[in-house]
């Protein structure tokens, strides 16, 4: 009957939509990793597949329902097609309210916006004959006569004929927003895929949003052509707590700062620090290192710190960065080297350790690890070309801006179950990765600052951003979070290496370092390399950077793990 054909067409909609619930609880359970991966461009950390998961759980639960529906109860399948996109809008204003936006490239959202346009158009289809049958049947109860509840039977297989077609239609459009989720190009490049040549480009000048853009600062160029900029001397003056001499060595014309304290005849110590710190982060550790008699060596990245700064993006790569430390350890003819490496530091350290094992006594990793990505896997992306986007201004790149009273962020945590803000913080890091590149003010300090659960002073936090008095100057730290992108296969054999390290290996971590604090990254790491076994591996209340929050304490940790473990005199090879 016609009076009939829309609870027919809703009633079959929501059994299409039904069987691709079920589509999309597979892939989010049985195939959870390729679409964190590939599909949710999420940074694939347990705490987010777990999440996933339990996302594909509710696709389960949702598919049943629905075809429950549509067996039991097909006159509710019209009113459930227009409470879906009720529930979503609901949803997404408690999201916005909370400050939160997408910040990665989501290919889902092709399956998701024609899903969300299929319920809208078949509700309200449903909904206007709807009403226009109960008008027809109010005004037949008026006139005492029964319903025309049908019409001629060519208008009625026309009427089909058109319903049927439009359920192909809706069919088709849902298979092929599947399909484009699945393999739709991401928004931006992958180093990875690009090959060796790939370099990252900008785009256009600074904008006027850029306060600093260092117009009047003197670009100087190495005998290779690398242009580059030095930060003046003035603006490390009364640091607090850093009274250290610089000392710098040249690479390739460009130089590299780094701090020597301790006895010269001591063991070494070699600290690498990540981004976007400078060996000021070890400030709380090198006194106590120097005492106990120990050389004490902390570089500056390139780019970072008192180094100069080569003010092209596409010069910072992950591989010329581990250049360069590589460079700087021969330079310095540093051998039975103790490393202690956090953050990006750990991903060059543990890299080079993996190289050159030969040159290195004992390992000590605190928040950090060594990435090894399948080949064609790396979820990460960069711009085609790098804009500085204006709208930032001001923001977060982790959605929970500093008050003027102090550290929000630490209150925040201190109020939320600690599950409950991993998964918080777990905001992509593909939305770091455009944040770092993009913002027009991006400072170090408001990063450390987020990562730690301390509040800096207004001093320290001056001095974690003196380096960088203008946009230029921060080439580097804008790029290194990128660098990832650039992480496949790379890694692989010094991973494997690593895996046959036998001297002494200690995982210290930050427990509120939800990723490379974790006891996840910990396991990942001490059950790979041999040397780790029988250490005191620990993990503290900290945050990411841990140096900041127990800085005397991890000195203390790492003295005792020297002691406890002497250096060999075979350390040249790998055992």
């Amino acid at each position: 009957m016609q009076s009939n054909l829309h609870i027919r067409v809703a009633q079959v909609t929501l059994g299409i939509l039904g069987v691709v619930d079920i589509a999309r609880g597979l892939a989010h359970t049985y195939w959870l990793r390729y679409s964190a991966e590939t599909i949710a461009q999420m940074d694939p950390h347990p705490d987010a597949l777990l999440l996933l998961g339990v996302f594909g759980n509710s696709n389960f639960l949702t598919a049943g329902l629905f075809l429950l529906i549509v067996w039991q109860a097909p006159r509710l399948a019209g009113w459930v097609l227009g409470l879906i996109p009720a529930a979503i809008v609901i949803g997404a204003i408690g999201i916005r309210l909370n400050d939160v936006t997408m910040q990665s490239a989501f290919n889902g959202q092709y399956m998701m916006r024609v899903y969300l346009s299929v319920c809208v158009l078949v509700f309200a289809y449903w909904l206007v004959s709807e009403l226009r049958l109960r008008r027809a049947a109010r005004r037949s109860a008026g006139s005492g006569s029964a319903p025309n509840g049908s019409l001629s039977e060519s208008s009625n297989g026309t009427s089909s004929a058109a319903a049927r077609a439009g359920l192909g239609a809706i069919t088709l459009l849902l298979v092929l927003s599947l399909s484009l989720s699945l393999s739709c190009g991401r928004d931006g490049v992958s180093p990875a895929a690009a090959g060796p040549q790939w370099v990252l480009n900008v785009a256009d000048e600074a904008p006027g949003c850029v306060a600093e853009r260092g117009e009047s600062v003197p670009i100087l160029n190495t005998a290779a052509g690398v242009r580059f900029v030095r930060t003046p001397a003035q603006r490390f003056a009364a640091l607090p707590d850093y009274s250290f001499a610089p000392n710098y060595v040249s690479l390739n014309g460009l130089r590299m700062h780094y701090v020597d304290a301790g006895p010269k005849d001591g063991e070494v110590i070699l600290l690498l620090h990540g981004q976007p710190s400078w060996s000021y982060l070890y400030r709380k550790m090198i006194p106590p290192l120097a005492e106990a008699g120990y050389r004490v060596i902390a570089p500056d990245l390139m780019g970072l710190g008192r180094s100069d700064k080569p003010i092209e993006l596409g010069v910072h790569t992950f591989e010329q960065h581990v250049s360069w430390i590589k460079a700087f350890i021969r330079e310095l003819e540093l051998t039975q080297i103790t490393l202690f490496a956090q953050d990006w530091g750990g991903l060059i350290g543990l890299r080079i350790a993996g190289d050159e094992p030969e040159r290195f006594a004992r390992l000590v990793a605190a928040n950090t690890t060594l990435p090894v990505i399948p080949e064609g896997r790396n979820p990460f992306r960069v711009p085609h070309e790098v804009r500085i986007d204006c709208e930032l201004a001001g923001a977060s790149p982790f959605g929970d801006p500093q008050s003027a009273d102090g550290d929000r962020g630490s209150e925040i945590r201190q109020r939320l179950p600690n599950f409950v803000f991993r998964l918080m913080h777990l905001r992509t890091f593909q939305g770091w990765i455009n944040y770092a590149l993009t913002a027009p003010d991006f400072m170090p300090s408001s990063i450390v600052e987020f990562a730690t659960n301390r509040t800096l002073s207004p001093e320290e936090a001056r001095a974690y951003d003196a380096p960088y008095p203008t946009l230029l100057h921060r080439a580097a730290i804008r790029t290194l979070p990128s660098m990832v992108a650039a992480i496949e296969q790379n890694n692989a054999p010094a991973w494997a290496a690593l895996g046959e390290f036998e001297r002494p290996f200690l995982f210290l971590g930050g427990e509120q370092d939800p990723n490379l604090g974790s006891r996840e990254n910990q396991r990942k790491l001490t059950e790979h390399i041999p040397g780790a076994k029988h250490q005191a591996h620990a993990r503290f209340d900290a945050h990411h950077f841990i140096q900041e929050d127990i800085g005397p304490v991890l000195a203390d940790r790492v003295i005792r793990f020297m002691r406890l473990n002497p250096r060999r005199l075979n350390a040249g090879t790998g055992s």
